[in-house]
């Protein structure tokens, strides 16, 4: 299935609860979309987003935990984080993938060549059912 975008235009195909940041947009922590971060934080849900760069894969698919659900006490289960590095092999990636950031594997990303590559794999994460443990301070 053709994706139907070009360089700087939102994927039709991509989930609602992806924000897609053209290239040389910056972060989306950084002056994004703060509607799209009010959305997130309210439906209890991780940051995921595409970032388009320059490169031979140009196409970074990150989740990040830290930034979404409404509060950072918390750490995903082990079934949760094992759906989400499944899903980000499930396409052709490069071998530097992180499938985490922090021991506490709170950020995971990587790199896809193609932008069909990295709204499949964006739109999985976006359908996984995030299961969560609350930390005890």
């Amino acid at each position: 299935m053709a994706t139907s975008t070009t360089a700087n235009k939102r994927p039709k195909e991509l989930s609602e609860f992806v924000f897609f940041l053209p290239s040389k947009f910056g972060s989306i922590m950084a002056g994004g979309d703060t509607a799209y971060l009010t959305k997130i934080r309210k439906t209890e849900r991780p940051v995921i987003y595409i970032e388009r760069r320059k490169g031979s894969y140009p196409y970074t698919v990150l989740l990040d935990v830290v930034e979404g659900f409404s509060t950072n006490q918390i750490d995903l289960t082990e079934d949760t984080i094992a759906q989400i590095r499944k899903a980000l092999r499930t396409r052709q990636t490069t071998k530097g993938c992180l499938e985490q950031v922090e021991i506490s594997e709170r950020v995971f990303y990587c790199y896809y060549r193609t932008i069909e590559d990295a709204v499949a794999v964006a739109n999985t994460l976006a359908g996984i059912e995030y299961k969560i443990e609350h930390r005890t301070v």
